[in-house]
């Protein structure tokens, strides 16, 4: 899977389903500093797990607040070496 296309995904995931403004996402911006509750957390996480088809809420993969979209990007690129 293209990562641009991966990160596009999830910008528009956040601006759409979250109301996350658009202005200032980038790679290195953290989930912390998008304002996101625990509950928003989880469910950002079950989000992309269904889109992505991975796993995001157990173990060493699951997403925290610090990490940042960068980072959830690799992890939703990782063994998807075509876009759907």
């Amino acid at each position: 899977m293209n990562e641009n296309f991966a990160f596009d995904s999830l910008t528009t995931l956040l601006t759409t389903e979250f109301a996350v403004p658009a202005d200032g996402l980038g790679p290195d911006t953290r989930l912390a500093d998008l304002d996101l509750d625990s509950v928003g957390l989880v469910e950002l996480a079950v989000a992309l797990e269904e889109r992505f088809d991975v796993d995001l809420t157990t173990g060493h993969t699951a997403i925290t607040m610090q990490d940042r979209l960068g980072d959830l990007v690799t992890r939703l690129t990782a063994g998807h070496p075509t876009a759907r």
